[in-house]
């Protein structure tokens, strides 16, 4: 009875503290998550940011190019290298998101798997303590079977003995 007391009690501490870790690691996974989206966003407006730069500074020198170029030609290059600017931005714009995409999902992969880990050896441990522990009282529990049976052979042979000479007294 006091085994099984002992492993609904170990049982019960073992789910509690499952719980706990599993919990504390849903808190960090959404925190990190948080982050990453924080980080990702800002580095998208950053990539805009630096790409419409680059995108005006080269307008600005073709611009310049075509100044010197006939009116007609100049209209004509000008909305072409836009175009093509505009087309280069996009398509660079979409390579850039489809690359966060990626390395925030290959994070939070990452993230999942460090954390199914940790909850693993964690749970290991436990396990193996409540094992133990099982061992030690198993092993307890027999040491005192021992003694038990070591007491009642004793007795035995003490009340064999008196029996012997209580027929022996008889016998004279």
């Amino acid at each position: 009875r006091r085994k099984s007391q002992m492993e609904a009690s170990f049982s019960r501490l073992l789910q509690d503290e499952l719980q706990k870790m599993k919990s504390a690691h849903e808190l960090e996974l959404k925190r990190l998550a948080a982050d990453m989206e924080s980080a990702a966003f800002e580095d998208k407006q950053n990539l805009e940011t630096e790409a419409e730069e680059h995108v005006k500074s080269e307008v600005n020198r073709v611009t310049i190019e075509l100044q010197n170029a006939h009116a007609a030609e100049m209209a004509k290059s000008l909305d072409e290298a836009k175009r093509k600017f505009e087309s280069m931005l996009s398509e660079e714009v979409m390579r850039l998101e489809e690359s966060h995409r990626a390395e925030k999902e290959r994070i939070q992969l990452e993230m999942k798997e460090s954390a199914a880990q940790v909850l693993a050896m964690e749970t290991k441990k436990l396990r193996d303590a409540h094992v133990e522990e099982i061992e030690s009282l198993r092993k307890e529990m027999l040491e005192t079977e021992t003694s038990q049976k070591n007491k009642i052979e004793a007795l035995k042979a003490s009340f064999n003995q008196e029996l012997e000479r209580l027929k022996a007294v008889r016998g004279r």
